[in-house]
């Protein structure tokens, strides 16, 4: 463990921490968190959907009715079938948002502003932003909140190909913070909206594997470390302050009001009771039964098969058919799921689903097809291509800060856009097409 100068906070600091502690919902997350664990769904659950209690033995009872022998029971495991309907939309949208790296529409109009763009662009390369993007875009998705945090560190290396850095020595690296990764995030805003200082409450473990609570306070100078301590000191302790350097909140945060798959929950826990009774259902009727009416004489067997030979009048022996059509249930099933991907406007793109479509799509076809899907991806850039900008904006400031040689190319503008994911596949004839018009 580390070693921290400790002292203790006021009675008013920790009134105001446990006071930005309560506004974190913690049943909304945990509620969000059983949506996208599938084996945490409600079918699985045995006190909500419960086995069957089966007789297998009949109560016996003499002339008066008393009963000599209870009926026997046994438990018969139901099935269980959860889906994994969240994850599957929750990542087909993310390809389609993010698959494609945004274009980000700088256009340099000199040699800070370039030389910028270029540090920028290193910055991303050496923070691997592709699977950051990823990474964000699937929180939001499905926590509805998440986090990047940025710090400095020394790596004179980053530098060695860039002669206008100077004596720079230090680059930016970040962090992706995030509900489901075990982080209580608070962020306090003010009457205009702008974010003035952000709380992450998280935990570690001690040596001996004891869970230790802690909290992150960043405001636009400092960081400060605090942790919870229990026992006859207990309370919040402040374990270190220090300066960021930046001048402004090292924090780009997103968030919006319902996850991206709230509003198909009814439909998705009624396709995971179908599809359990319906496996029940099978499992019931599968293999045939045999009706017998009348007197057995006997049973003879040849090899694998079996003759029983029946007397009385009316002796029949004849199998038990499943006429209950199941059509009904398929037919809910189907629908339910169509339902889902609609809702969400979410393409289906498995090839079993995309084996209709004829030959490989491409270009405006392709976009015709999934048209749905871009849609929603514009309808998200509103909120992610904000964050974007803040992210840009904030790299800006932060690497002119580590390099001043370049400072004026703060002045750069970028715009961020999504590019909604496409297949471009061309044939040997429009290879030929657009080689002519590249020539002509």
């Amino acid at each position: 463990m580390e070693n921290y100068t400790v002292s203790k906070v006021s009675e008013e600091k920790a009134n105001e921490i446990s006071r930005v502690r309560s506004k974190y919902k913690d049943g909304k997350f945990a509620e969000l968190l059983r949506q996208w664990d599938y084996e945490k769904h409600e079918v699985m659950d045995e006190a909500i959907r419960k086995d069957d209690r089966v007789r297998t033995k009949d109560e016996v009872v003499d002339n008066s009715g008393r009963v000599m022998q209870p009926a026997v029971y046994e438990t018969k495991k139901v099935n269980r079938i959860a889906t994994s309907l969240e994850q599957t939309i929750v990542e087909i949208q993310t390809a389609f948002i993010i698959g494609l790296d945004p274009d980000l529409q700088a256009k340099p109009r000199n040699e800070d502003e370039k030389h910028m763009l270029e540090v920028i662009s290193d910055t991303e390369s050496k923070n691997k932003m592709r699977f950051v993007n990823q990474r964000v875009v699937r929180s939001l998705l499905s926590e509805t909140m998440v986090a990047e945090y940025w710090w400095s560190v020394e790596d004179p290396e980053f530098y060695e190909d860039k002669p206008y850095a100077g004596v720079a020595r230090n680059r930016l690296r970040c962090e992706v913070w995030s509900p489901f990764r075990g982080d209580k995030l608070v962020p306090i805003k003010d009457a205009y909206g702008d974010l003035v200082r952000f709380y992450r409450f998280y935990s570690i473990k001690d040596d001996n594997g004891i869970e230790i609570q802690r909290l992150m306070e960043i405001d636009k100078d400092e960081v400060t470390l605090y942790e919870h301590r229990t026992g006859a000191d207990a309370g919040w302790v402040i374990l270190r302050k220090t300066a960021h350097g930046f001048g402004k909140i090292p924090v780009v945060y997103m968030e919006m009001e319902r996850a991206l798959c709230d509003k198909i929950q009814s439909k998705r826990k009624r396709i995971e009771e179908l599809e359990s009774n319906f496996a029940d259902c099978i499992n019931d009727n599968f293999f045939p039964k045999v009706l017998v009416n009348g007197i057995v004489r006997g049973v003879q067997k040849s090899g694998k098969t079996q003759t029983i030979e029946m007397s009385g009048e009316g002796a029949d022996v004849r199998y038990l058919t499943w006429d209950q059509s199941t059509n009904a249930a398929e037919s809910e099933i189907s629908r339910l799921i169509d339902d889902c991907f609609t809702l969400t406007m979410t393409p289906r793109i498995s090839p079993k689903d995309l084996q209709g479509l004829g030959s490989a799509l491409s270009g405006v076809a392709f976009k015709y097809v999934f048209m749905g899907a871009h849609i929603s991806v514009r309808k998200h850039e509103e909120i992610i291509g904000e964050y974007l900008s803040r992210r840009y904006n904030f790299l800006k400031r932060a690497i002119s800060l580590q390099v001043p040689s370049i400072a004026k190319g703060r002045s750069l503008r970028i715009d961020p856009v999504l590019v909604p994911f496409t297949i471009e596949e061309s044939t040997g004839e429009d290879t030929k097409e657009k080689q002519k018009e590249s020539e002509g």
